[in-house]
């Protein structure tokens, strides 16, 4: 029997991450802050490409996201980066929204240093960009088409690297998501379907050290707290350090 809400994380490791114990984690967190289930997948990762963080090279496990309609166990899903980590109960408020399908389309840098100015768009034609660290959906029929859309995609990337001007390397969901959401929606804009706030990101230069409501960041200049906001932290040495 199909549950009614909870999250949904896929942690896929590699040589030099280990995501499953970053999302363990953090589903210890989302259970103490807003008492839903974690589904966690850890097994069949698809390989996306390859990039890298902090100087290290590493496999790209994003592939299996396409999947979620039909990996997700809830009626209502939301869906999560492993490195997206919980410290309130604002993920809740999704479940309640009129939209069955939404995701951020609007990135805040936490320190202030605007790192991720050159992330509004995407692509040769400045595509405007959403991003698919957060992703919510129901079991609807809008949802269920615009992760056909997202698969179909995944299958020719570099026929839609071609259309849409951008790198054939690695996938991006963030690239497929927008496009998907777009183009099932008739083309209207991707702030149709906007979490209505930013998703609050901790850049990959700086270092994080958490509690359970929250998080001190550290860059080379200065350090902040930040007190029940859910992040997503790039670092994840150093977030697998703090949990």
């Amino acid at each position: 029997m199909q549950k009614d809400k909870g999250v949904l994380i896929y942690a896929n490791n590699n040589e030099v991450t280990d995501y499953e114990y970053i999302a363990r984690a953090n589903a210890e967190r989302i259970r103490k802050l807003t008492g839903l289930d974690t589904h966690i997948i850890t097994t069949g990762a698809v390989q996306g490409g390859i990039r890298s963080f902090g100087g290290k090279v590493q496999p790209w496990f994003n592939g299996s996201r396409p999947s979620a309609f039909n990996d997700t166990p809830f009626a209502k899903t939301v869906l999560i980066d492993a490195d997206y980590i919980i410290s309130s109960n604002q993920i809740m408020k999704l479940f309640d929204h009129d939209k069955d399908f939404l995701l951020h389309t609007d990135a805040y840098d936490i320190t202030g240093r605007n790192a991720l100015s050159g992330h509004r768009t995407f692509g040769e034609l400045g595509t405007p960009m959403a991003w698919a660290t957060v992703v919510y959906f129901t079991q609807s029929e809008f949802a269920k088409q615009v992760f056909i859309m997202v698969e179909h995609i995944f299958k020719n990337w570099e026929l839609f690297a071609e259309l849409y001007k951008f790198k054939k390397h690695p996938y991006r969901n963030d690239f497929a998501f927008t496009i998907a959401v777009m183009t099932v929606s008739g083309h209207r804009p991707i702030t149709d379907h906007a979490i209505p706030w930013p998703l609050m990101t901790v850049p990959i230069d700086c270092d994080v050290a958490y509690d359970q409501y929250s998080c001190k960041v550290t860059t080379d200049r200065k350090t902040i707290k930040v007190h029940d906001i859910d992040c997503h932290v790039m670092n994840k040495e150093s977030l697998c350090k703090t949990l």
